[in-house]
């Protein structure tokens, strides 16, 4: 058993993760399982504004929680999918068939941080300095 805060070590270190707040379980699993189901990976696209509503359909068959953001001279699109690695290619393939010229895509994978936020609604160092 290891006792700690930091979460890097815990997701590197552990078989299984339990996280406890106001001495609560409120999580028990691996950590990759809990990242996949309180974070999820999330894809960036960014394209021409023109090309907004047509990804934005696209996004809608593959993903959830859609955000925007303008980027320079394009528009971040931003959401959540299951197996980032996996969906990135369909995801990309899919747009370049509706004539979506993407300029730039990311994939980011969720660390036990996130599940932290996620499952508590504050980081750990907000509990901390609490």
């Amino acid at each position: 058993m290891l006792t700690t805060h930091y979460l890097e070590e815990a997701d590197s270190m552990a078989e299984r993760v339990v996280v406890i707040d106001h001495g609560q379980i409120i999580a028990d699993d691996t950590a990759d399982a809990l990242k996949a189901e309180q974070a999820g990976d999330r894809i960036t696209v960014t394209v021409a504004p023109g090309d907004v509503a047509t990804t934005r359909e696209v996004v809608a068959s593959i993903g959830a929680e859609l955000a925007e953001a303008v980027s320079g001279g394009g528009v971040d699109i931003s959401f959540r999918v299951d197996s980032g690695p996996v969906a990135l290619p369909g995801v990309l393939r899919a747009l370049q068939d509706k004539g979506v010229m993407v300029e730039a895509a990311t994939l980011k994978q969720p660390t036990l941080d996130d599940v932290f936020l996620n499952l508590t609604g504050r980081s750990l160092r907000e509990g901390a300095e609490a």
